[in-house]
């Protein structure tokens, strides 16, 4: 018998990987303590909702993976925080992908905890079939706890 497919919504998505990617460059501001405006960090939010739309893609081997997904944190890390100079942007990018991985991990926790329905991982994309209060409350939520 083969498994049930589960039906991804752009929208949803898309959102949602805004919604997340604005609290992790904001974990990212609190945690290095950067001056940057929170209007400065929308580009970068709606990055990480565009760069989501890769869960569409066919599987990528773990290393095309991971390597795409750092290049586009560094594109993030140039756009929200500007270059500066090494130290400090490249303080930020580390930050940035170790608050991605953070996040990333506490959601792959709640998953295999709590076995949510409609909850998809693929290419570092995640999607989650909640309403937007609650996929709200938990994204303040994980940020609260990685700040």
């Amino acid at each position: 018998m083969r498994g049930i497919k589960q039906v991804i919504y752009v929208d949803v998505l898309v959102c949602l990987n805004t919604i997340i990617s604005f609290f992790m460059l904001g974990a990212v501001r609190l945690i290095c303590r950067e001056n940057t405006k929170r209007l400065r960090m929308l580009p970068g939010s709606f990055m990480g909702g565009a760069y989501s739309l890769c869960i569409f893609l066919p599987e990528l081997p773990t290393a095309v993976s991971v390597a795409l997904r750092a290049a586009f944190l560094l594109a993030v890390a140039l756009c929200v925080f500007g270059f500066g100079n090494k130290k400090r942007f490249f303080r930020l990018f580390a930050c940035l992908c170790a608050v991605s991985f953070l996040f990333a991990g506490s959601v792959l926790g709640i998953w295999l905890v709590f076995k949510p329905q409609g909850l998809v991982f693929r290419n570092s994309g995640v999607y989650l079939d909640i309403g937007f209060i609650p996929l709200v409350l938990l994204s303040a939520a994980v940020y609260l706890a990685v700040t």
